[in-house]
């Protein structure tokens, strides 16, 4: 017997087999820039309804950087979108100067960030030490060791002397007190120098119309990479 009760599950059935054979009916949200499926989705009167070729080649659009706008009663897209602080206009992407000071600020937070990480790997990088001929590490578990053997020296109270391994892991006999100050001091300056170069780039920074752009690479105390690299 045919009932209402058997018609409903009938037209389930073909839509649903519809649905799964790829005959889904698509609609675009304008208002919520969003794609809705035709039995899945609730429809507000105002979506527009797309075919599948379009919806492929909508969402492929989308995906690569454009966006979806209406003209004319159309759905199209936009050229890519230049950055998130553009916006559409109906006609090109444009950046208000409220925009532009915001994605300015941004982007010399971004490089100042890179500037200081450069700074630390700058003063992490080892040092020469004139006095004893010799390349130094200058990590902070180099540090470490340095300041935890001059609290020995001055608890000890004596004129005690180590083997103390180099950043090329030769040895450096009889390191005593004033081998370790020198040590300490070099590792010291060319920490205040790299700060005093970070400042500046940063100063530097601020006037520039592309933060992104700008070169900070200049002007920090040479590594014990970069001493070897001018060694080849």
């Amino acid at each position: 017997m045919f009932n209402s009760s058997t018609w409903w599950r009938c037209r389930f059935v073909f839509h649903f087999g519809d649905w799964l054979l790829g005959g889904r009916v698509y609609f675009f949200d304008v208002n919520q820039k969003s794609f809705l499926v035709e039995g899945i989705n609730e429809i507000p009167k105002t979506a527009i309804k797309v075919s599948e070729k379009e919806y492929q080649l909508l969402t492929a659009g989308r995906n690569s950087g454009k966006e979806i706008v209406l003209m004319n009663d159309t759905l199209t897209l936009t050229s890519v979108r230049p950055s998130k602080y553009h916006t559409y206009n109906g006609k090109e992407w444009i950046i208000t100067p409220e925009q532009q000071a915001v994605k300015k600020s941004e982007e010399i937070a971004k490089m100042r960030e890179k500037i200081n990480a450069l700074r630390d790997e700058k003063s992490a990088g080892g040092v020469y030490v004139e006095t004893l001929g010799k390349w130094f590490d200058s990590d902070a578990k180099a540090q470490s060791k340095l300041l935890g053997l001059k609290a020995t020296m001055d608890l000890v109270r004596s004129e005690m002397t180590v083997s103390w391994t180099c950043a090329d892991n030769t040895e450096v006999e009889n390191f005593g007190k004033p081998q370790l100050t020198a040590v300490i001091a070099t590792i010291l300056q060319a920490e205040s120098h790299n700060h005093t170069v970070a400042r500046q780039h940063k100063a530097t920074l601020e006037k520039m119309e592309n933060p992104l752009e700008y070169d900070y690479s200049s002007g920090w105390a040479k590594t014990y990479q970069e001493y070897l690299e001018e060694q080849k």
